[in-house]
């Protein structure tokens, strides 16, 4: 029983850094498309930078961070919006 309990602590433990690498993984190439000068995939962009927000907010809230959970959810709600500009007005 010990090392059942141990073993789904490691797997825990495991999950929650590599959902972590997953949400950096994503910022970093929502950032690369925004960056770029082809406007026509920004919008990319921004769908990756909310989907990679949602993962940190969901991080944050397991942290119990609520100063860092209320900055992600403003960025959420911010990145949202753009990609809703993108798809309308683009």
């Amino acid at each position: 029983m010990k090392n059942l309990n141990r073993l789904s602590q490691t797997t825990y433990h495991l999950m929650k850094s590599n959902f972590r690498w997953i949400g950096f993984s994503l910022a970093f190439v929502s950032v690369l498309i925004l960056s770029s000068t082809n406007i026509n995939y920004q919008w990319i962009g921004w769908v990756l930078a909310s989907i990679s927000t949602m993962i940190w907010v969901y991080a944050s809230h397991q942290d119990k961070d609520l100063p860092r959970k209320c900055m992600e959810l403003m960025y959420l709600t911010l990145s949202l919006y753009a990609a809703y500009n993108w798809f309308n007005y683009g």
